[in-house]
């Protein structure tokens, strides 16, 4: 799915992701893990990616790779970053904005992978025993 890089839109794809994940049995703190990780995701490209310009785009596919594997891909349309210290360092203090979004990334994914320009970024967050609603 491409959408505009806008804030507002952040909640409309959290909507549709809570969405896609109401057809498996998941429990609330891997919901809660998977809202934080993608809104996290959305507002490092809209700010950082695409510098907040609502004319760029963002592309985001999420997709269950295996039964207990969700993996969510984001990609922004600048010119990408250094990404190998991508969440590494915790922030400085509890007030420090600063690296808080990459870290939380980092800390609740199994295992995050940037393309070598670093604007495009995908997570896989695990969990056990997800069973299809259909």
């Amino acid at each position: 799915m491409q959408i505009p890089s806008s804030w507002k839109k952040i909640t409309n794809i959290l909507s549709k992701m809570n969405l896609f994940l109401a057809g498996f049995q998941l429990d609330e703190s891997f919901l809660a893990k998977t809202r934080v990780v993608l809104r996290e995701l959305l507002t490092n490209a809209i700010k950082h990616g695409n510098n907040s310009k609502n004319k760029q785009t963002i592309s985001i596919d999420a997709v269950f790779i295996n039964q207990n594997c969700l993996r969510i891909s984001v990609k922004d349309a600048g010119d990408g970053f250094d990404h190998r210290f991508f969440g590494l360092n915790k922030p400085n203090n509890c007030n420090g904005m600063k690296g808080r979004g990459s870290y939380l990334v980092r800390s609740l994914t199994d295992r995050v992978v940037f393309n070598e320009t670093g604007n495009d970024i995908t997570v896989y967050l695990s969990h056990s025993e997800i069973e299809s609603e259909n």
